[in-house]
């Protein structure tokens, strides 16, 4: 995991939602397809918990890959799946 960059801006630049900052101090919050978004990162693994169309959705994923290929998947369906299509 890259250090002084937030996991809200690293999750971000994978999922090409922006404008984001590499600072965290400066970080802007993206536009996502989501009522809210948090991330917890602990040493092991990073927690993202997500409101999707009012319901909740825990997604994990290993630190040492955050963001990983599966996560950036696992959030594409998630959208793709927004309006119902």
């Amino acid at each position: 995991m890259l250090t002084g960059v937030s996991p809200m801006s690293m999750l971000a630049m994978r999922m090409r939602w922006g404008p984001y900052s590499q600072s965290v101090s400066e970080f802007h919050a993206p536009p996502i397809p989501f009522d809210h978004m948090a991330i917890h990162l602990n040493d092991q693994e990073a927690i993202i918990f997500l409101v999707h169309n009012g319901k909740p959705v825990t997604l994990v994923d290993k630190a040492d890959m955050f963001p990983s290929d599966q996560l950036v998947g696992q959030i594409h369906i998630l959208v793709a799946g927004k309006d119902g299509r």
